[in-house]
């Protein structure tokens, strides 16, 4: 299986998440900040989004092992208590990856970073899943 075919498959893991609002497939950027905040926007207005970019990858014998950084970002509203319903889409995109039978041989997805950053002058909870795929194919 290709980077490109792998990074598919994990996008349509992701999307098939209920409520997880937008998803890219590669890290988006934008020089000017409303339009990069309006990539994020769900129907509802509400900030809500992911981005799945391949950050590298190692040898493994005859093998790639690629590691992808799937980042999610989610408003923060401390009157909605947003931080529980955040951690909780974060927690069904991991486990939607790790139950994947896609993927042969694989490690289990990783949260590495779950906490609240600025994201387009909006204060949001940002989360940073690590998800390491082997490729199916030798070469």
């Amino acid at each position: 299986m290709s980077e490109t075919s792998i990074r598919q498959e994990i996008y349509d893991i992701v999307s098939a998440v209920s409520d997880v609002g937008r998803v890219y497939d590669y890290e988006r950027l934008a020089n000017d900040l409303s339009t990069f905040i309006d990539c994020f926007k769900a129907p509802s207005g509400d900030i809500r989004g992911w981005t799945i970019t391949c950050a590298g990858w190692t040898q493994e014998y005859n093998r790639r092992v690629y590691v992808y950084k799937i980042r999610g970002y989610f408003g923060l509203y401390d009157s909605a208590a947003s931080e529980k319903t955040a951690l909780a889409i974060v927690d069904s995109v991991a486990r939607a990856l790790n139950a994947s039978d896609v993927f042969d041989d694989n490690e289990v997805a990783q949260l590495d970073v779950f906490e609240p950053r600025m994201f387009g002058g909006t204060l949001c909870h940002y989360a940073e899943l690590t998800f390491r795929v082997k490729e199916s194919e030798v070469f």
